[in-house]
C-alpha cells in the first residue's frame, strides 16, 4: 500500500509540477510528502487533486489515507424526527428545528435513538445515505431529498398568535393561557388513543372518542382522513400523525410558556372586594329624600311640593321595579305627610 506523501510526489513528478505547483502553502506539501503529516484533511487532498487534475477519489484510492476519525466524530451529529426547539419572538412570529445530539457519546459509541422521544436519530439522508452537516439544514446536500417529514402549526395557534390581545391584555392573555393547557391535554388523550388502536376490539369505542376529541382542535382534513381509515381497518396510527401529533403539544406549550412570561409584565385588572365595597359611603333614605327636597326648590307651598315629590317617588319606584312597589308608596307618602 502506497502512501498519500508518495503517491502525491509520484504524480506531482510525472506532471513535472513543483510543490508550489500543487498547493498555495509549499511547506505544507513538503511536510506531507517526507510522511511528517501522514494524514492530511480532506480539504487539503481535494485542493492538491485539483491541481494534480485528478480527483480526490483516485489520489486516495490504494494508499493509506483514511480520514481522520476523531474529527469525524466529533463534528457528527443526528436529529430527532419529532423533538424541535422553538423560537417565539415578541411578535408572535414561530420558528422551530429539529433538536441535535452527538452522533457519538464520549466513549465513541454511537447515539441511535432520541433520549427524549424513543425515535431512531437521523444522522444521514434515507435516499442517498449523504451525512448530514449542518444544524441548520432541512434537505440532503447530495441529492435534495427532504431529511425530515413537515410539520404544520395548528390553525388555533395561528389565529392566537395573530390577536395582538394576547401580548397587550392581561385577560385575553390568561385566557390564551387557559386554553392552551387545556388543548395540550387533549392531544395528549390523541396519542392514548391510538396507541390502544392495535390492541383493542372495541373500535366503535375508540372512535366514539376520537370524534369527541378532534372536533375541538379542528384536525386537518388530511389527518383526520388518515386517523380514521387506521382506526376502521383496525391498524397501527401512522408514525407520521403520531410525531405530528407530538409537534403540536410542543408548539401548544411553547406558546403557553411564552405567554406566561408575557402576562407577568401586564397590570392584572382592578377587583373590587368585600371590605372596599364596604368601606364606601352609601346614602341613607334621609338623604336621597333630602336630594329630592333639594331637586324641588321651585315649589312654593306644601302641598305643590308634597307632589311633586310624589312624581318623582312613583318614577323611582317604577325604574327599579323591586317586589312591593305599592307597600314602598304607601310608605313614602306616610312620612311625607308626617313632615
Amino acid at each position: 500500500m502506497e502512501k498519500i506523501g508518495e503517491k502525491i510526489k509520484r504524480i506531482r513528478k510525472e506532471m513535472g509540477l513543483s510543490q508550489e505547483n500543487i498547493h498555495n502553502q509549499q511547506s505544507l506539501v513538503s511536510q506531507i510528502e517526507s510522511g511528517r503529516i501522514a494524514t492530511p484533511t480532506e480539504g487539503v487532498l481535494q485542493e492538491i487533486a485539483k491541481r494534480l487534475e485528478t480527483t480526490f477519489l483516485y489520489l486516495i484510492e490504494g494508499t493509506d489515507w483514511k480520514k481522520e476519525t476523531t474529527t469525524l466524530k466529533n463534528n457528527e451529529m443526528a436529529f430527532s424526527p419529532v423533538i424541535v426547539d422553538i423560537d417565539i419572538d415578541d411578535l408572535g412570529n414561530i420558528s422551530w428545528s429539529h433538536k441535535y445530539y452527538p452522533l457519538y457519546n464520549e466513549r465513541g459509541k454511537r447515539n441511535e435513538y432520541c433520549p427524549e422521544s424513543g425515535e431512531k436519530l437521523i444522522d444521514k439522508c434515507g435516499k442517498c445515505d449523504r451525512q448530514v452537516e449542518n444544524v441548520k439544514q432541512k434537505y440532503c446536500i447530495g441529492c435534495g431529498k427532504a431529511l425530515f417529514g413537515s410539520f404544520s402549526l395548528p390553525f388555533y395557534i395561528t389565529e392566537l398568535l395573530g390577536n395582538r390581545g394576547v401580548f397587550d391584555d392581561y385577560g385575553a392573555c390568561n385566557d390564551a393561557i387557559g386554553i392552551l393547557g387545556k388543548n395540550a391535554d387533549i392531544y395528549r388523550e390523541l396519542l392514548v388513543i391510538f396507541e390502544t388502536v392495535s390492541k383493542s376490539e372495541d373500535i366503535d369505542s375508540i372512535l366514539n372518542k376520537f370524534h369527541q376529541v378532534s372536533r375541538s382542535l379542528g384536525l386537518s382534513d388530511s389527518i383526520r382522513h388518515k386517523i380514521l381509515n387506521a382506526l376502521n381497518e383496525n391498524i397501527e396510527i401512522p408514525e407520521e400523525i403520531f410525531n405530528q401529533i407530538s409537534f403540536y403539544i410542543q408548539v401548544t406549550e411553547a406558546v403557553q410558556k411564552k405567554l406566561r412570561s408575557v402576562i407577568l409584565s401586564l397590570a392584572p385588572p382592578k377587583i373590587e372586594t368585600i371590605d372596599n365595597i364596604k368601606t364606601k359611603p352609601s346614602k341613607s333614605n334621609a338623604d336621597q329624600i333630602i336630594e329630592k327636597f333639594e331637586d324641588l326648590e321651585t315649589a312654593h307651598d306644601k302641598k305643590d311640593l308634597i307632589n311633586k315629590l310624589q312624581s318623582k317617588i312613583d318614577l323611582d319606584v317604577e325604574t327599579e321595579g323591586t317586589k312591593g312597589i305599592e307597600d314602598e308608596r304607601k310608605e313614602q307618602r306616610k312620612r311625607l305627610w308626617e313632615l
